[in-house]
This record gives C-alpha cells, sequence and structure tokens, in this order.
C-alpha cells in the first residue's frame, strides 16, 4: 500500500485534485484551484473569501476557508465559525445533489447561529444568514433538490450592508464615492453601527 501524502509536519493531507464540489478526481485531472490546506485567515478577510467563493458556486472552499478560523480562531467565537462552516457543507451537500445531508447540515447551521449570544464578528448578518439556512433546509426537506437554481446556494453572509461594508474595510471611505442614495446610506449606516464601532472604522463624510 502506498504511503499517504504528509505535510512537513507529518499530518496526512489529500492533494489529489476535487471538482467544483469537492470530489477528489483522479491524478492527474483537471481539478479547481485548492487553497493551502493550512490557511487561516483572519475573520475579516475570511468572511469576504468565503463569499466570493460563494458567489463563485463553490462552497466546499469556502467551507475551508470559515472552517481555518472556526479551528483556529478566538475560542471564545468557534461555535459561531462552525456554524457557518456548516452553513457551506450544507450547500455543498445541495450541490452534489444530497438532500438529506444538505437537510441536516443546514439545519445544524440555523441552530449553531440561533444560539450565538455573543457580538456578531466581521459584520456576518446573523439573522439573514439563520433565517437562510432555515428556509433553504425546509424547502429542501419539502420538495427535494429539483427546483433549486445556482441563486438559491449563494446567500450573502453579510446581507444589505455587503457593498457598505466592503468600502468601509479600506482606511477611509468616502460617502460621495459610495453608490447609495441618501435613504440607502442612512439605512445602511445605522444597520451597521455596531459593527462599525467595533472595528474602529474611520467614516469621512463628504462635505
Amino acid at each position: 500500500m502506498p504511503e499517504r501524502e504528509r505535510d512537513p509536519a507529518g499530518r496526512a493531507r489529500n492533494n489529489r485534485p476535487r471538482d467544483q464540489h469537492g470530489r477528489p478526481l483522479p491524478r492527474g485531472a483537471d481539478g479547481v484551484e485548492r487553497l493551502p490546506d493550512d490557511l487561516v485567515l483572519p475573520p475579516d478577510e475570511a468572511v469576504s473569501e468565503a463569499q466570493r467563493l460563494i458567489d463563485a458556486g463553490l462552497p466546499f472552499p469556502a467551507h475551508d476557508v470559515l472552517e481555518g478560523v472556526w479551528k483556529n480562531g478566538d475560542a471564545a467565537e468557534r461555535e459561531l465559525w462552525r456554524a457557518l462552516a456548516q452553513l457551506a457543507v450544507g450547500l455543498t451537500h445541495a450541490q452534489r445533489g444530497n438532500a438529506r445531508g444538505a437537510v441536516a447540515l443546514l439545519g445544524r447551521a440555523a441552530d449553531g447561529l440561533g444560539r450565538w449570544a455573543g457580538p456578531v464578528p466581521a459584520a456576518v448578518d446573523l439573522d439573514g444568514v439563520r433565517a437562510y439556512a432555515e428556509r433553504l433546509a425546509r424547502r429542501i426537506e419539502g420538495a427535494g433538490l429539483g427546483g433549486l437554481d445556482d441563486a438559491d446556494l449563494r446567500p450573502r453572509l453579510r446581507g444589505t450592508c455587503n457593498l457598505l461594508y466592503e468600502r468601509l474595510s479600506s482606511s477611509r471611505c468616502s460617502r460621495s464615492s459610495a453608490a447609495f442614495s441618501t435613504s440607502s446610506w442612512s439605512f445602511c449606516a445605522a444597520r451597521c453601527l455596531a459593527w462599525m464601532s467595533a472595528a474602529r472604522l474611520t467614516l469621512v463624510k463628504s462635505p
């Protein structure tokens, strides 16, 4: 039996290429780009990268990104990141045609998000993501996977504040540079006040 591939620390690794749903392919096949096995991003960057991957129809590597924070980040926040990783696994099961697995993991994600009582890191739309997981699990349980399209499997981790957050993630943000009407800006700014304060971001108002 051939020896298993291992990283420099001696941990077992599977370096076979994978398809877009995370399933191993034969050696030498063209698979999707793999993330580094030891990738651990800061929370803000992890959510942005996970969203990018989900939007690209790649929830399996999005799970890897979220799992990195879950297993290596702040111990006090691990249950929240675990729930977000389970959401990505639920989406992966749905892509693979595994309705039972999708319902189970989406349910666990919704339960974990619903139990979270601490501050919400990285501007995650906790209520919105939990409601999405619950709705999708009920839909799959009741009607199966047949009626789902790509958009149904691409939740917004930061909800309606996603664009505002991405702009404010830089050190300076001009109101005049954001594509918001006055009412949209006021709504999103009020919704995101808590995380703006926590992140100590500087909001530069235009004259």
